[in-house]
């Protein structure tokens, strides 16, 4: 549903109980509906370039959310929203291990240089 300007969600997306992507990237919507946090696979939001103000409370903290992309949102404050730290520490963990994978396979194409430096160059996602 990227580049529709849209301006809502519905409620009732909480209720795709197996939805684990979900793009709304490039619309207008100003907030994500409190059912999201009931969504127990959604894996993947890239909501960037949106108008978000906040996310929903318990988003961060009661679904297997893995990467969410707020990019050219405002945002208040990231610290202040439920579950942003511990967002933050398992993404970085799972960053680590995608690493960790990479480099065990032989992969150093990436262009990363150390774990350490890409974390650092990619802890405010």
């Amino acid at each position: 549903a990227s580049d529709n300007q849209l301006k809502s969600l519905p409620g009732s997306l909480g209720k795709l109980d197996s939805l684990e992507d979900l793009n709304i990237a490039n619309n207008k919507v100003a907030s994500l509906p409190s059912s999201l946090d009931g969504m127990k696979r959604i894996k993947r939001i890239n909501a960037q370039w949106n108008s978000l103000s906040t996310l929903p409370k318990g988003l961060l903290t009661s679904t297997a959310l893995q990467d969410i992309k707020v990019e050219g949102c405002p945002l208040k404050d990231k610290e202040a929203i439920e579950g942003w730290d511990k967002y933050l520490e398992r993404n970085n963990k799972q960053q680590i291990k995608n690493v960790d994978q990479r480099v065990k396979a032989g992969d150093l194409s990436m262009g990363l240089g150390t774990k350490e430096e890409y974390l650092a160059n990619n802890r405010d996602r």
